[in-house]
Parts: structure tokens; C-alpha cells; sequence
């Protein structure tokens, strides 16, 4: 089961696909709170890295 792990909720920003708890790829960035400038980016980058369509995500963790 494929999921698509995101962090925004701090001044890093963070992005992780993973399959049945083997991280497959994951990125981060820390240049302060630009995450409507960065998240994106960073979610397509982990999505292409790990050979991961958005389709194929069975579920979606966010941090609050």
C-alpha cells in the first residue's frame, strides 16, 4: 500500500512516498516558511523519484 507523507507543519518542509513502510523516496528543504513556494515541488519530486504516480497512492498522511 503506497503512501504520500507530507510536512509542512513547521519551518522545514518534507515529503516521503512510501510502499508497506520502505521508504521509496523522500525530500526535504529547510528555507524557512516557503512551503507554498516549495511543498509542491518537493511532492512531485518524491512522487518522480520513486517511480510513483499520484494515482497509485492509497493513502495520505499530513502533520497538523
Amino acid at each position: 500500500m503506497k503512501m504520500l507523507s507530507i510536512d509542512s507543519s513547521g519551518k522545514t518542509a518534507a515529503a516521503a512516498v512510501t510502499d508497506n513502510g520502505n521508504i521509496l523516496a523522500q525530500s526535504f528543504t529547510d528555507s524557512g516558511f516557503t512551503h507554498s513556494q516549495t511543498l509542491l515541488l518537493l511532492i512531485d519530486n518524491v512522487l518522480k523519484l520513486s517511480g510513483t504516480d499520484i494515482s497509485e497512492i492509497d493513502e495520505f498522511a499530513l502533520t497538523a
